[in-house]
């Protein structure tokens, strides 16, 4: 089966509707997945410690990787003499991610095609309107999708993002300050751009 015919099959198959309950059930065995301890391995050290994926999140996360490369590389660029990769959906992904962890949502991690989600451990409704953070240290970037007031570990690094009046932002790395009225400003090594995300959540 060649690319485009794939491509035109995926988007061609419907998802199963699920009702606000079982989204919620869904999260919440997650979380109770991820919450319990894990049995230390008598064998090699430290591999006792890692956390066993379940199939369905495996399952889920790779058709969410899948599509956001998919929506990343377009058929019809790859025809162009010259092959230019626009810029990904993050609004889609991260109102996608959300979809299926209804309150749960803390933060979405994108390093190139790498995706890692940042789930809360009790629901929590969110106030304000998903941001978008893209950091660069030391030709190192990664981007950031959350709610203000939510601090988060990236990396060893703790990044938070406050909203301001007028809708400035403010970036908390490592407890250096970042605002949107300085852009181009270069806080302790970290480049550091933010703006509000489109994704009608």
């Amino acid at each position: 089966m060649k690319d485009s015919e794939l491509n035109k099959l995926l988007r061609s198959v419907r998802p199963p509707e699920r009702s606000p309950e079982e989204r919620m059930e869904f999260a919440d065995g997650v979380v109770r997945q991820l919450s319990r301890p894990v049995r230390q391995s008598s064998g090699a050290g430290g591999i006792g410690n890692m956390r066993v994926p379940l199939l369905g999140i495996g399952f889920a996360l790779v058709c969410l990787v899948l599509g956001f490369l998919v929506g990343r590389f377009p058929e019809k660029q790859v025809e162009a003499p010259l092959v230019a990769v626009t810029a990904p959906d993050y609004g889609k992904l991260f109102k996608e991610v959300a979809l299926l962890f209804p309150d749960r949502l803390r933060g979405v991690v994108v390093r190139g095609s790498e995706v890692e989600l940042l789930l809360a451990e009790h629901p929590a409704r969110p106030a304000t309107n998903p941001l978008l953070v893209e950091i660069c240290q030391n030709g190192r970037c990664r981007t950031v999708l959350t709610f203000s007031g939510q601090k988060l570990e990236v990396d060893g690094h703790t990044i938070e993002v406050l909203t301001g009046a007028d809708d400035r932002l403010i970036v908390l790395a490592d407890s250096q300050v970042w605002t949107s009225q300085n852009p181009a400003e270069i806080v302790d090594g970290f480049r550091i751009n933010a703006h509000f995300l489109s994704a009608n959540l």
